[in-house]
C-alpha cells in the first residue's frame, strides 16, 4: 500500500522518542480508530484502521469478544497499538 500513498511515511518506531520517552497511547489510539485529527503536519491518505475493524467485526463476532462489536474493535485497536509500542528504538 505504500507505494499508493503521496505524503511522507512516518518512522512508527521513533514514537516515543518523539514524545519525551513516553509511548503516546491515548494518541496512537486516536489516530488508528480515526476519532483524532492528523492536524497540519500528517494526512489521513490512509484509512484509519477503526473504520476497517468496524467492517470485520460482524464477521468475527463471537464468544471470544462477546455480543459487542465495538469490543472487537477495541481489542484489535488495542492489538495494535501493543505491536506499535513492542517495536519502539
Amino acid at each position: 500500500m505504500a507505494g499508493f500513498l503521496t505524503g511522507t511515511l512516518p518512522d512508527l518506531t521513533q514514537l516515543q522518542k518523539d514524545n519525551g520517552g513516553v509511548f503516546p497511547v491515548t494518541r496512537v489510539y486516536g489516530v488508528i480508530d480515526g476519532s483524532t485529527e492528523l492536524g497540519p503536519h500528517g494526512t489521513r491518505e490512509m484509512p484509519a484502521w477503526g473504520n476497517r475493524y468496524k467492517l470485520d467485526a460482524q464477521e468475527h463476532l463471537s464468544y471470544d469478544f462477546g455480543p459487542s462489536r465495538e469490543t472487537y474493535v477495541r481489542t484489535r485497536v488495542l492489538a495494535l497499538i501493543e505491536h506499535l509500542a513492542a517495536m519502539q528504538e
